[in-house]
């Protein structure tokens, strides 16, 4: 997923869908998941294509801020689960600008 993102920016036509439907769907398992390392992996997925895309997942940032947010509030999350959300967060902070 990570050499999608890297090739969309030199043809975001062809590759943004992929970018997107991934996005999408980490962020459906991020909502459904219980198993602490399938949300793990998730993140992690979401901080890689957020640091390979850059600006081109600028758009998904809110929707995907929110998703992390919850998982860093769940009183139930382990530290690595919490370590991963806070880096992605960071790489989404990057791509936003804030």
């Amino acid at each position: 997923m990570v050499c999608v993102s890297r090739l969309a920016h030199r043809a975001p036509l062809a590759c943004m869908p992929a970018v997107r439907e991934c996005v999408a769907t980490q962020l459906q398992l991020l909502a459904a998941a219980d198993d602490p390392r399938i949300l793990e992996e998730a993140v992690n997925l979401l901080r890689c294509v957020a640091q390979s895309a850059g600006a081109l997942v600028e758009s998904y940032v809110p929707t995907v801020a929110a998703h992390l947010v919850k998982q860093l509030l769940a009183p139930s999350a382990p530290p690595k689960l919490v370590r991963a959300a806070m880096a992605a967060v960071g790489e989404l902070s990057l791509v936003s600008g804030c």
